[in-house]
């Protein structure tokens, strides 16, 4: 049932998206949305649950717990996102090239336990500096190899989804479906690395 709502929503947008569609834009736009909130609750719990230990992945959330657990752990990615990774964006759209390569490398060193610290301790307050370096600080050795693998999957999921994107037709739909896969990879990994160690540092803090 989940695989089969993901594809009727991307496949739709796939195949009719262009930048200027009011089409996309007032009928799948809501649905996309209400399916990043819900693909964010996801990998919330992975995370969550991959750092307290469990061994496997946790089921989908379901629609009733949209509200509950969906949107909050969205707000909480995007609030890791807009601290560590926006100020990247702001340096490269003002053509700063050393501010832009100081906080992009800055940002996606911090981010991933940022998005840890929030999804554990439940709060967007979390993702403060502090609470990050801290976390860090107790599993540096083994956060630093896993910031390495998550580069060179993301460098792998990048050349993926150029290729298929290439594809016709289905491109888009697949490089979406496969940035999912990634991110879900992802989340597991900075659940499991260095994720036991800080899962006891903040039921501990």
């Amino acid at each position: 049932i989940t695989g089969a709502v993901i594809i009727l929503i991307v496949l739709p947008y796939s195949l009719c998206y262009h930048p200027e569609s009011a089409f996309v834009l007032v009928l799948l736009g809501p649905l996309l949305a209400a399916l990043l909130a819900w693909v964010a609750g996801l990998l919330g719990k992975i995370a969550a649950d991959s750092a307290s230990g469990g061994r496997y992945l946790p089921d989908w959330p379901g629609f009733e717990a949209l509200r509950e657990e969906c949107i909050p752990s969205f707000l909480r990615i995007a609030a890791a996102a807009a601290l560590y990774l926006a100020p990247a964006g702001i340096a490269f759209a003002q053509d700063a090239r050393g501010p832009c390569i100081i906080a992009c490398v800055l940002g996606l060193a911090l981010f991933p336990m940022a998005v840890l610290a929030a999804v554990m301790q439940q709060s967007l307050l979390a993702v403060n500096p502090v609470t990050v370096v801290r976390a860090i600080a107790r599993v540096p050795l083994d956060y630093g190899l896993m910031i390495g693998v998550l580069f060179v999957l993301f460098m792998g999921m990048w050349y993926c989804t150029l290729c298929l994107h290439a594809i016709p037709f289905l491109g888009r739909a697949l490089s979406i479906l496969a940035s999912l896969f990634y991110a879900v990879v992802a989340m597991r990994i900075i659940g499991v690395s260095p994720g036991e160690v800080v899962a006891l540092h903040f039921d501990c803090r």
